[in-house]
């Protein structure tokens, strides 16, 4: 079950405002709510006890009693409290560390646990059958499908990359072979995004979308979707770096799965792409 902290920050915006009291209090208080009785909480955040048990059942525990015990292992974990505590003014470096090192690790866990192993190798299918691969993102996405791009470029998979969404459907359009289109975005329902595979859905193109919203626009409409963990349970900026690692990690995850299935030629074209570099190199000096 997912830490119990990141769970109230998360499920927020779709509490009812009796929940939302229950959920700010935890957060809030987190070691004096382990130690009440649901009596006691229910007077201290001033609602009744049938709320808190309700609520409860609705994060997924058999009770109140139940909830306490997460509560209470997770209290215990330094690093689960790291994730909900946001970055502070005059903060240490070594406590930025710490937070930060959380959120990775939680990124990670998270995503692993998103990412099925059936959707990495349908994934892995869909690029050795394609011709070529279309990848378009916009803002952080798009440092996203440039790391598609050199990734599988190096390997000998012909990838078409365009911060201009018009120019990237052109081509697409002008493609006379099999092509997958892999789109990225974190909330999947970013404009341009969601304006390119309109425009594709008549075609006969392949979509595989990396989105961290499995309900969005974009996830309705792709043949594919890899989840990654959204980061919307952490505020400020770190919000953004949490999605952008989680997307980062999920390429490398496919790019390996593809790379193993095609290690001795995946090899040689590295091998012949690292000399290539190497004499250009030696030339312009």
């Amino acid at each position: 079950m997912e830490n119990i902290l990141v769970s109230l920050k998360k499920k927020a915006k779709i509490f009812t405002p009796v929940e939302k009291k229950i959920a700010d209090y935890i957060l809030k208080y987190p070691n004096e709510t382990m130690k009440m009785s649901v009596q006691k909480l229910a007077l201290n955040s001033g609602v009744s006890p049938a709320g808190i048990i309700r609520m409860s059942k609705l994060l997924g525990y058999k009770g109140f009693t139940e909830l306490k015990l997460d509560l209470s292992a997770t209290l215990s974990n330094n690093q689960s409290q790291e994730l909900v505590r946001e970055i502070e003014e005059e903060e240490s470096v070594s406590s930025i560390k710490r937070k930060l090192f959380a959120r990775i690790s939680y990124m990670g866990k998270q995503t692993n646990e998103l990412l099925k192993e059936e959707l990495v190798e349908e994934s892995v299918l869909k690029i050795e059958r394609a011709q070529a691969l279309f990848v378009y993102g916009i803002g952080a996405s798009s440092l996203v499908a440039q790391d598609i791009m050199h990734k599988f470029t190096r390997v000998g998979k012909m990838v078409f990359f365009s911060q201009d969404s018009h120019v990237l459907l052109t081509s697409l359009v002008s493609f006379r072979g099999d092509a997958l289109l892999i789109l990225i975005s974190n909330s999947g329902e970013q404009d341009d995004v969601i304006r390119l595979l309109k425009e594709v859905n008549s075609l006969d193109v392949q979509v595989m979308a990396l989105t961290g919203n499995k309900k969005s626009t974009l996830a309705t409409m792709a043949d594919l979707v890899l989840p990654t963990e959204s980061g919307e349970s952490i505020e400020l900026r770190a919000a953004a770096t949490i999605s952008l690692m989680a997307q980062l990690y999920t390429v490398d995850i496919m790019f390996y799965a593809y790379a193993t299935k095609h290690y001795n030629e995946i090899s040689d074209d590295i091998r012949q792409s690292s000399e290539a570099i190497k004499n250009s190199l030696n030339i312009d000096n």
